[in-house]
């Protein structure tokens, strides 16, 4: 077994674990799978499933999560014990052109999600100040570059983005309870039933809380923090839990208040939505609205820069870390490209939002199958590779996974 293995198979009892406060050091890698996760996908999708089919859908939201929970904490453990990158480890095993793929997919998933995170910036900004959402589409482009090069900046920037999304949320929350929906009802959309096969927003819903495409990335993240085998059980308590459990809870929250206030309409803007909220805060609602649902998109628009960025350049075999001059070429075309598909295609900014996400569906497979691989790799992972029921889950996940693609597949053609 080599030195890097055997730290990361019996780190845990050569060093104590982290204590007290000092658990607070590995906050952060599954608190970015969670800002993947939640973006405006997740919550036009939430909005429109609860309008749409009421809290029925509530049970795949609550099953999505754990599943995804199963896979955040395989890319954490993957992270942890390997000894080079996931893409590069996955090269070295089936050879460049596998490696290249998984690359090449993980881009494609993030320019889907890149798509969806500017159609919700814009549509904040359209409902704040008018225009065309086009129009915004480009300014939210040219004002994420510039935050990215102000590196000063990017911190309160980032500040700002988690507050106005916390309003906005904090408001769905609080709606969720003041609209005094049947809690009996609600408690009977916990009950496992078919995955409805003829709504864009339950597939996009399920692109984006079971994103396993934020799940490989954590794999990445995780090693960006240096986090060790040691700090394994700190970090699941402190982070990764929170980090997938929380966006789960939001959005039930969102689907519930979608269905007291929306029920059976059809939501084809900003202010359509924003209704959901009126109940709570009257007249504020579109702003409050507005303003979160830009918050959630920028914040998603860095991310996306990110992951696909890092992977593909990974896969290429180039760089992998973000400081590296090719990450940010492939960043800024993933940001290039979502700019394009809304300049093409932002006639119908909603669907739009709901079909990008949707899609990702169809690239996940390869990314959960190779996530499973590595994670069962005695040799690279030593005590921290998976055990037999988490292969079940991660199992159960890519067949809810692969169902669901074959539904949209059927959904979009007919």
């Amino acid at each position: 077994m080599s030195e890097a293995t055997e730290a990361a198979s019996h780190g845990a009892s050569r060093e104590p674990a982290l204590k007290g406060w000092k658990k607070l050091v590995v906050l952060g890698p599954a608190i970015i799978v969670g800002a993947l996760q939640f973006g405006p996908g997740n919550t036009v999708s939430a909005a429109t499933a609860g309008a749409e089919q009421g809290f029925g859908v509530i049970w795949l939201i609550a099953a999505s999560s754990l599943l995804m929970l199963a896979y955040t904490d395989m890319g954490v453990r993957i992270g942890m014990a390997s000894r080079s990158t996931s893409v590069a480890t996955i090269k070295e095993m089936f050879g460049r052109t596998t490696g290249l793929a998984l690359g090449a997919a993980v881009f494609v998933i993030a320019c889907l999600f890149m798509t969806g995170s500017l159609v919700g910036a814009s549509l904040g900004l359209v409902s704040l100040f008018g225009l065309n959402i086009k129009v915004w589409a480009v300014v939210c482009a040219v004002l994420m570059i510039v935050v990215m090069l102000a590196r000063d900046a990017y911190g309160a920037v980032e500040k700002l983005m988690i507050a106005a999304m916390a309003l906005m949320v904090a408001v769905f929350a609080i709606t969720a309870v003041m609209v005094k929906p049947d809690w009996l009802e609600v408690a009977g959309g916990f009950v496992p039933a078919s995955i409805p096969g003829d709504s864009v927003a339950v597939f996009a819903l399920l692109g984006t809380n079971l994103s396993i495409y934020a799940a490989f990335y954590a794999t990445y993240t995780i090693r960006e923090k240096g986090t060790k085998a040691r700090d394994y059980r700190s970090s699941t308590l402190v982070d990764t839990i929170p980090g997938v459990i929380l966006p789960g809870v939001i959005t039930i929250l969102i689907i519930i208040a979608g269905a007291a206030v929306l029920d059976g309409r059809t939501l084809e803007s900003a202010d359509d939505i924003a209704e959901a909220l009126a109940p709570t805060v009257g007249g504020a609602a579109p702003y409050i609205f507005a303003i979160g649902i830009f918050a959630a998109g920028f914040s998603s628009v860095v991310g996306n820069f990110a992951a696909g960025g890092t992977v593909f350049a990974d896969g290429l075999g180039r760089a992998n870390s973000l400081n590296a001059n090719l990450v940010k070429i492939l960043g800024l075309a993933v940001l290039a490209i979502g700019v394009l598909a809304i300049l093409i295609f932002g006639g119908a900014p909603v669907q739009l939002i709901l079909v990008a996400n949707a899609l990702t569906l169809f690239a996940f497979p390869l990314i959960g199958i190779s996530m499973l691989y590595l994670a069962n790799d005695r040799s690279r992972m030593g005590d921290l590779r998976n055990k037999w029921w988490q292969n079940l889950i991660g199992g159960v996940a890519l067949l809810m996974i692969l169902y669901s693609a074959i539904q949209l597949a059927i959904e979009l053609i007919s």
